[in-house]
């Protein structure tokens, strides 16, 4: 009698590691890509682009990909030639990776923390915004030695 194997098709809903394993298929799917002409993050994915003309050549090749590792678009979901999108939480525009104008607006009207609890809440939501500030930082340090 022989062992039989079976092997599943598909990721089964709620196993501990499956973000972790289905992100790591993602930058497997896109590598080489991930960082000059897309970005994923598990199943958030934006297609980048230097020049308007890259834009065709970049979803031809973003497209070719998802095609050749048997992947499908909700396109439901799907926007197409955007210029300026919220994603993950920052703005993406054709200056680069800016801080979300809603992030902002939150910490600045917050009210003074009163307890350690507050104190440590708007520690965390400023270090989302720390690379943004460390960036003006620089650019205020350049113009103030000039």
């Amino acid at each position: 009698m022989e062992p039989q194997a079976s092997m599943s098709s598909i990721m089964s809903f709620g196993l501990k590691n499956a973000r972790a394993t289905y992100q790591r298929m993602m930058e497997t799917v896109f590598e080489g890509k991930i960082g000059k002409s897309v970005k994923v993050y598990l199943d958030n994915m934006v297609v980048m682009f230097e020049k308007k003309g890259d834009y065709y050549e970049a979803l031809r090749e973003f497209i070719t990909t998802l095609r050749k590792h048997k992947l499908k678009l909700n396109l439901e979901k799907c926007l197409f030639g955007v210029q300026e999108r919220t994603f993950l939480g920052y703005r993406l525009t054709r200056r680069g990776i800016e801080a979300n104008p809603d992030k902002c607006r939150v910490v600045m009207e917050m009210r003074s923390p009163k307890n350690i609890k507050e104190i440590y809440r708007l520690m965390g939501k400023v270090a989302s915004l720390a690379h943004f500030l460390l960036k003006s930082m620089e650019k205020a340090i350049l113009f103030f030695n000039a």
